[in-house]
């Protein structure tokens, strides 16, 4: 009898099992809202497809320059929106599962997720990744070299090219997985020697202007003066 109930359990098990993985699946089929399997030849994934072909070539080949610099995997997902379904962080963990990608899959591999409408992303690194680019850091990341830059300024000219944002995060990640830079310099960013530059230039401007207006003031409002020793009748 104890075998019987044993053999039930495990049937109970599978049963469910395969319920969960179904219900998945049919979540996941909602509306398009995840695409199936990735596109093993390319590093970039776009749903709809609206990359210009120039701009999709040139990211590629930069990707891919940067996997053997760093010895990584990269994958990234540019879909329109996920339809305020649920998070760019849920989304992320389920098509990470459904893909076998970032923190379910290669331990060198990072996984990009861009929702483009939503004007939000999302960055996972596998555990190996994860030690030079902790989730704070490829948070930081994701504000950065995405959001700011290209979310909220140059993507407004050009809405479907976010090809630039893809290359210049992986290129970052590139550094810090080969130690060019540490994670101090993305949470805190050093002063280059372009900053001091420029912030000496601007106040060698600033001074001139305030030492031109100082002299224009002097010269119009300054009040005349006599000698005391002469009179006009003299």
């Amino acid at each position: 009898m104890r075998l019987i109930n044993e053999k039930q359990a495990k049937r109970i098990k599978k049963v469910l099992f395969f319920t969960t993985f179904l219900l998945l699946r049919v979540q996941l089929s909602w509306g398009q809202f995840y695409p199936p399997t990735f596109d093993s030849v390319y590093h970039v994934n776009e749903y709809p497809q609206r990359i210009p072909p120039g701009p999709f070539d040139r990211v590629e080949k930069e990707v891919a320059k940067f996997e053997k610099l760093a010895f990584m995997e990269v994958k990234a997902l540019v879909i329109e929106s996920t339809d305020n379904y649920c998070t760019i962080t849920e989304y992320t963990d389920s098509i990470s599962k459904l893909w076998g990608v970032g923190k379910y899959g290669s331990k060198n591999n990072i996984f990009i997720v861009i929702a483009a409408e939503d004007k939000t992303a999302k960055i996972v690194t596998g555990s190996r990744m994860e030690v030079f680019i902790p989730d704070s850091t490829a948070d930081v990341i994701v504000l950065d070299y995405i959001l700011e830059p290209y979310f909220y300024e140059k993507v407004k000219t050009d809405p479907f090219d976010y090809t630039k944002c893809i290359q210049e995060s992986v290129e970052v990640m590139t550094e810090l997985a080969r130690g060019k830079i540490h994670v101090d310099d993305i949470h805190n960013p050093r002063i280059t020697v372009q900053d001091v530059i420029t912030v000496t230039m601007i106040s060698i401007v600033v001074f001139m202007f305030g030492v031109i207006i100082w002299i224009i003031w002097n010269s119009r409002y300054q009040k005349p003066t006599y000698d005391k020793e002469e009179s006009i009748w003299d």
